[in-house]
């Protein structure tokens, strides 16, 4: 499965996707040739924290090739120097963090690690939501897969269960319900 950060490099340019990160996903986002047996386009990479831990700073961030082939043209230093350096616009782009505050997510993907978002709807796909992340309401065809840690969501189904201290205030139910990450239902 592809993780955060994924990109998809060609030989003089690295590519990444504001809505996905399936490298499938990116090449054709992009209209840019797939790989064949007899031919290798480009080079499938993810550069990851190691704990898969979005907060750790991108310098610690682990580079990794996804896949058994590589092209001719490949040089991994000087790639992964570009990749490297497309990475902070990857995470400036995709990742709310400690200190911002966001009014609305519409679209794309996004990682919620901290900071405080007021809404997220319409095609928005959030990843994760966790640390001190603070999200006011959740609605629409807008989808979260995880929320954890000690993040507070106030919003309306579609949500997943919280997992760890992280507590889902769902107003779509009346009386409003409480979920906690221990499994507990509070009204």
């Amino acid at each position: 499965m592809c993780k955060p950060a994924s990109m998809w490099v060609v030989k003089d340019r690295v590519y990444w996707s504001r809505n996905t990160e399936s490298h499938t996903q990116i090449v054709g986002e992009f209209g840019l040739p797939d790989n064949t047996e007899q031919r290798i386009y480009g080079v499938a990479i993810e550069v990851c924290p190691e704990n898969g831990d979005l907060r750790t700073p991108i310098d610690q961030w682990v580079f990794r090739v996804d896949q058994d082939m590589l092209p001719d043209w490949w040089e991994v230093q000087k790639h992964e120097k570009m990749c490297r350096e497309e990475l902070k616009n990857w995470y400036a782009a995709k990742v709310v963090r400690d200190g911002m505050v966001v009014d609305k997510i519409t679209s794309g993907q996004w990682y919620i690690v901290g900071g405080s978002v007021e809404y997220i709807y319409g095609t928005a796909n959030v990843g994760s939501i966790y640390g001190t992340a603070n999200v006011g309401s959740i609605y629409g065809t807008a989808r979260v897969r995880y929320i954890y840690g000690s993040a507070v969501v106030t919003g309306y189904i579609p949500l997943p269960k919280p997992k760890e201290q992280a507590v889902v205030i769902d107003r779509s139910v009346k009386p409003f319900a409480v979920y906690t990450g221990d499994g507990r239902s509070l009204a």
